[in-house]
């Protein structure tokens, strides 16, 4: 659905999303049986010489399984187009304004996490070790003081010190065998007071492994020279890598501990 979020025009992302030719041609046949209407009448509304109802425009969302956001944006675009006056473009024009600048935002793209609260957050934030290690019991092979100890390389203790703290919070739950998470995804939102740190945290362990040189490890910086509206177009590029990498890890097995670190940002 990234496709949507460029587009003004209601119809220019149905005939995106609704080809004529091709091996999804047979879709336009498909959404007339969801409407209830010829295929001809897609046609017409494809070709610019029709309009669908509000009703058709939230079918063809449920069809198309869009998200709410999707929903609300598809909406939108939909009675801006169909706005009699300036006033009411200009309202749409907000509100499609809005949906777009929260898109921006990783959180928006992040699915299942859970905000840390308030009152843990410095404490969470203020050391590697805390996230790293609540990431680390999600693994069954690293589900004990001493195999943490090892993946890590730090002592027993801190791990255990570490361990102490993520329960108080219920991040993690001690079990017969062990430690598991108790919550399985942690998001910190750009206006918290602890973002720096969190991001320094991370900064200063991606730079421990540059000095490693290990060879399975990747390591990128670098300084650009580019025009203005390439820097928006390079930041929704790593934004979709970050959703990208979230439907990766999604289904994938717990069995390896990655850091994940990258940046883009204007002087």
């Amino acid at each position: 659905m990234d496709e949507l979020f460029k587009c003004r025009n209601y119809r220019e992302f149905l005939r995106i999303s609704f080809p004529g030719a091709g091996a999804m041609r047979g879709r336009r046949l498909a959404l007339a049986k969801k409407l209830g209407c010829q295929t001809s009448f897609v046609s017409l509304v494809l070709t610019d010489r029709s309009h669908m109802n509000e009703d058709m425009i939230y079918a063809t969302a449920e069809f198309l399984k869009m998200s709410p956001q999707e929903t609300e944006f598809l909406m939108c675009i939909y009675h801006r187009e169909k706005a009699a006056t300036n006033s009411l473009r200009s309202y749409y024009d907000s509100k499609i304004q809005t949906i777009l600048n929260t898109r921006q935002q990783v959180s928006s793209r992040l699915k299942e996490a859970v905000t840390v609260p308030f009152e843990a957050q410095a404490q969470y934030y203020s050391n590697w070790l805390y996230s790293a290690v609540h990431t680390a019991v999600l693994n069954p092979a690293t589900q004990t003081i001493e195999s943490i100890s090892r993946k890590l390389r730090v002592s027993e203790l801190i791990v255990q010190e570490t361990l102490e703290f993520l329960l108080s919070w219920n991040f993690v739950k001690k079990t017969t065998t062990g430690y598991q998470a108790g919550v399985n995804r942690l998001h910190l939102g750009k206006d918290s007071p602890f973002i720096v740190q969190h991001h320094r945290n991370w900064q200063m362990e991606s730079m421990r492994s540059v000095g490693e040189r290990k060879k399975e490890d990747f390591n990128y910086s670098g300084v650009l020279s580019l025009a203005e509206k390439d820097i928006a177009i390079i930041r929704e590029i790593m934004l979709k890598t970050v959703s990208r990498i979230e439907e990766q890890i999604l289904p994938s097995p717990d069995e390896e501990l990655v850091g994940l670190s990258f940046n883009v940002f204007k002087y």
